[in-house]
């Protein structure tokens, strides 16, 4: 099961679908321009498996943006956090994924070249079926 990928193609159909073209994965793949990013924190994951193949667990989502303007970076993060506020997706083996906005954008850092970065920072809970 891919949580991020299961939220990314929901956010690039639905919420951001006029805003960004792309959401690429844990590093960004260029060093100018506007670009976001999704990355799955492992630490924070947590998961309960029981005897019947079932499983319940969790774990954190955090997308970066960046931008020569922090306007741009606050209504996409902004975006993302109210299109996937108890939002509950499927994956094409029942499993159940309810996400909640953990965080608002927040400013991270600002490089050398003037772009700013903002992260938001979603929690993911899953209940995949047993036998």
């Amino acid at each position: 099961m891919n949580i991020t990928k299961i939220l990314n193609d929901y956010l690039l159909e639905n919420g951001l679908k006029e805003k960004v073209d792309s959401i690429y994965n844990d590093l960004f793949p260029f060093d100018d321009g506007d670009c976001l990013i999704s990355r799955i924190e492992p630490s924070s994951a947590q998961e309960t498996s029981f005897i019947d193949g079932s499983c319940v667990g969790s774990v954190t989502l955090a997308y970066y943006m960046r931008s020569q303007n922090a306007e741009v970076c606050r209504n996409i993060l902004n975006a993302i956090c109210d299109e996937v506020d108890n939002l509950a997706l499927t994956d094409g083996n029942e499993t159940e994924v309810r996400f909640e906005s953990q965080t608002l954008p927040s400013f991270v850092s600002e490089d050398e070249k003037g772009l700013v970065i903002y992260s938001s920072v979603i929690v993911a809970k899953y209940n995949r079926k047993g036998e």
